[in-house]
């Protein structure tokens, strides 16, 4: 029997300090959504760049590479983040290419 979905995702909270270098560039074999609760930031996901601040969502695709590439330095970043179900090879975490292999970006997902 297959879980509902919302069983099978994460979800967690966030601060990034207002000094913060980049977070990491990188992609999951998930679907992945920040909501930001405070701050603001410059991200890049799915080889665009957005400016966020409270109450935006940053939706990723699976496969799709995003960052956190600058914080307002006034205000504390702070976010949730939630991750649908795995899909593909099914791996978590971070993935980084190439020591993970190369990201395969679902383009029905932008």
């Amino acid at each position: 029997m297959k879980c509902p979905f919302w069983k099978q995702s994460r979800c967690t909270r966030w601060n990034h300090r207002a000094y913060c270098a980049r977070l990491d560039r990188h992609f999951h074999d998930c679907d992945e959504f920040w909501i930001v609760l405070n701050g603001r930031a410059t991200v890049s996901s799915e080889d665009k760049i957005y400016n966020v601040g409270p109450g935006d969502c940053v939706a990723t695709g699976r496969g799709w590479q995003h960052d956190i590439l600058r914080c307002d330095p006034a205000t504390e970043f702070r976010a949730i983040w939630l991750e649908t179900e795995l899909e593909g090879q099914r791996r978590t975490g971070h993935l980084r290419e190439p020591l993970d292999g190369p990201c395969s970006p679902c383009l029905d997902r932008v």
